[in-house]
């Protein structure tokens, strides 16, 4: 495999400055064929950065090893044939123009490429098609990735809002604060396809936030984990990332670490803010042992399963005060339940979050957002 090069005009002058960009794979054995192509994309108007192999190896390490428009392919080699460099293609998933220019074939070979997938086949003998035809496909190629891109927005919208709509659904269900803490954490594992989950909540008497819910623990591993206590102090600059974010990624405090016994580990969790009015009152926390980030969308999820949770905590303390004021009976509730039927209109939206009552990160500004939280209930003492 030759190194990737940037092209230059025929008298050495860089020629990118007036030429569009092209990254072009050639498949190709015969190193003079392969520099007739270059030649002509440079004379169509393309700053060729190219590089040419000639086996299946080399291929695959080639598309591994950076992003490529287009693979210009020879049909015949001695070692590789260019429906086995196609075939290999589809196996990595990539969605580029596969271009054959070949010697003499006859007709039934390139009608059979093409049906396997390639998108355009020349003659060697006559190149005027080439540049016109890696023009076409660059344009089909874009029009296929935005399809693709809303193709799969859609489905992550489809996700989320499913996902919190089971939430609502079942939190709606729970009065009992303890038990309904322990299910928003299974839940948090499975919604968000994570090891392990907890909750920590502020408890005034002991001036700290206590473990009081968790899943995906061994029984060991929560007794020595569920009677840490974690100061403001403690949690710091978890809890000013919170104020402001509302979910964040982070690596877990070392306390919970070292209760746990994993002091040399770093685990990665996705922490969201649960709260009272404008009040952090609890962290819900999500861990994974694995290495790698948790993704946009399952931010997102996690964003809408804390304020859930944070509506849910309020309908579960509320109750307490409704005995001596039943007037407000189901005033929180209520809006747990709209946001579950919301939810469930997910085929319908385009920003789940939103129409569930929860906020997206994408349409909150810091204005609305403290506005949001001003109009809540007022902080838990």
């Amino acid at each position: 495999m030759t190194t990737p090069q940037r092209a230059t005009g025929e008298n050495g002058s860089d020629a990118a400055a007036a030429s569009s960009p092209l990254r072009v794979l050639i498949v190709e054995d015969n190193p003079d064929d392969a520099e007739l192509l270059l030649r002509e994309l440079r004379g169509g108007g393309f700053a060729v950065e190219s590089a040419r192999v000639q086996t299946a190896a080399a291929l695959e390490k080639a598309l591994a090893a950076q992003t490529w428009d287009v693979v210009i392919s020879d049909y015949f080699m001695p070692q590789f044939s260019a429906l086995d460099a196609l075939a290999l293609l589809h196996r990595t998933g990539l969605d580029l123009p596969f271009i054959i220019v070949s010697g003499a074939i006859g007709e039934d070979t390139a009608v059979a490429a093409i049906k396997a997938g390639a998108h355009d086949y020349l003659m060697k003998g006559n190149l005027a098609r080439l540049v016109p035809a890696i023009e076409r496909e660059l344009r089909d190629a874009a029009v296929r990735g935005e399809k693709r891109r809303a193709e799969e927005a859609r489905w992550e919208e489809a996700q989320i809002a499913e996902a919190l709509a089971r939430v609502a659904g079942e939190l709606i269900s729970s009065l009992d604060t303890p038990i309904m803490l322990n299910r928003l954490c299974q839940l948090t594992t499975e919604v968000l396809d994570c090891e392990r989950s907890h909750a920590l909540v502020w408890r005034p008497e002991a001036d700290a936030f206590m473990l009081t819910a968790g899943a995906g623990y061994t029984a060991e591993e929560w007794e020595a984990m569920r009677t840490q206590k974690f100061s403001r102090r403690i949690l710091g600059d978890l809890l000013a990332q919170l104020e402001r974010h509302d979910v964040v990624q982070a690596s877990a405090p070392d306390r919970q670490r070292a209760a746990e016994g994993r002091e040399a580990e770093r685990q990665q969790g996705l922490y969201a803010a649960l709260r009272r009015g404008p009040a952090v009152i609890g962290i819900l926390a999500a861990q994974n042992m694995r290495p790698g980030c948790f993704t946009r969308r399952q931010e997102r999820i996690a964003l809408g399963v804390a304020q859930l949770a944070s509506m849910a905590l309020e309908n579960a303390l509320g109750r307490g005060a409704e005995r001596s004021q039943p007037a407000e009976v189901g005033v929180h509730g209520h809006h747990i339940a709209r946001a579950a039927h919301a939810a469930e209109r997910d085929h319908q939206v385009h920003r789940p979050l939103d129409c569930c009552g929860v906020r997206s990160p994408d349409a909150q500004s810091d204005a609305s957002h403290a506005t949001a939280r001003a109009q809540r209930a007022p902080c838990m003492a």
